[in-house]
């Protein structure tokens, strides 16, 4: 079964457990066409979502790791599935030419029963962490230095503003260089957000914003904002899911995701396959745009705009359900 036959079916029962009705949201064809995974993909029961959540508020791992050492100085890690939480994988993709930690092949697999694909084995988030914070002002720079970065997130922060004119406090989990914060600051509106480069967040303290370093997993969970933004962040996280569990209980009731991501199957995949610019180091997960919508929606929100391009947008609605 392919993509295009089974992402409409993955919906229906996706608004149907949340008790969402009405027209479904268009999804263009041509996103699936030579999609590069096909197969059969299972929503999560509602059982298993508020296992997750009370892990989380545990401060439990969301899901099984295995942690084994290697000869070199990184410890690795093959994880479950972060979605589901299943532990059938199979091989998505080996190779030698994407760079990765410590030289060590780069490596794919894909969950049989709900299609994520991810890194495994993967280092450990404790090295990850420390590989970007020991070049944090690095990384600072070099998204402060990308091309017209500040107007384009000005455009954006008006675009997210008009979805919700109502907003006044907006949270920016992976704020990078800031640029979106000082966006939404210009639109007088209280900015705050999470990162998890200590040196990007000592720069935007001393811009006067409220920001933490913490992995998102840990921030408080109580409804504070309007509006969450998660822009070039999920591929980045160690806890895709968990994380939107998160931020569904940050947000006030109505209050708005909005979120940016990479898809397999986009052109530039489609057109640069193993040599894709974003598979390698940072990236942990690859979505397909009916895992995100899965994920979206069983985190508790009802999905009002999705746009398929070089990247995913999607823009989302808490619900309030319980699960």
């Amino acid at each position: 079964m392919g993509f295009s036959r089974e992402a409409p079916v993955l919906a229906h029962r996706l608004r149907s457990l949340h008790g969402v009705t009405g027209e479904m949201l268009p999804v263009d064809a041509r996103a699936w066409q030579g999609a590069v995974y096909v197969g059969d993909v299972q929503p999560v029961s509602p059982s298993a979502v508020k296992e997750r959540r009370e892990r989380a508020e545990r401060g439990a791992a969301p899901c099984r790791i295995n942690v084994e050492p290697m000869a070199s100085r990184v410890n690795i890690e093959s994880p479950d599935c972060a979605f589901c939480g299943a532990s059938d994988l199979v091989p998505y993709l080996s190779s030698e030419v994407v760079p990765w930690y410590d030289n060590e092949r780069f490596r794919l697999v894909r969950c049989r029963n709900c299609g994520l694909v991810f890194n495994s084995p993967r280092p450990t988030e404790e090295y990850a962490l420390r590989f970007v914070r020991e070049r944090g002002e690095y990384f600072y720079q070099r998204k402060l230095n990308r091309p017209d970065v500040q107007s384009i997130h000005d455009r954006k922060a008006a675009e997210f503003l008009r979805a919700c004119p109502d907003a006044r406090d907006v949270f920016d989990v992976g704020f990078g260089a800031g640029t979106l914060l000082h966006a939404f600051r210009k639109l007088g509106l209280n900015a705050s957000g999470n990162e998890v480069n200590e040196f990007a967040v000592r720069m935007l303290r001393g811009q006067g914003f409220e920001v933490t370093g913490t992995p998102t997993l840990r921030l408080e969970r109580k409804a504070r904002y309007d509006m969450v933004t998660m822009l070039d962040y999920l591929e980045h996280t160690y806890t895709p899911f968990d994380d939107l569990l998160t931020v569904h209980a940050m947000l006030r009731p109505g209050g708005m995701l909005h979120l940016k991501t990479l898809y397999l199957g986009c052109p530039s995949h489609a057109a640069k396959g193993e040599l894709w610019q974003l598979f390698g180091m940072g990236h942990f997960y690859y979505f397909t745009p009916q895992v995100i919508r899965g994920m979206i929606r069983n985190a508790g929100f009802d999905i009002v705009d999705m746009r398929l391009g070089g990247l995913i947008h999607i823009s989302a609605r808490k619900l309030e359900t319980t699960f």
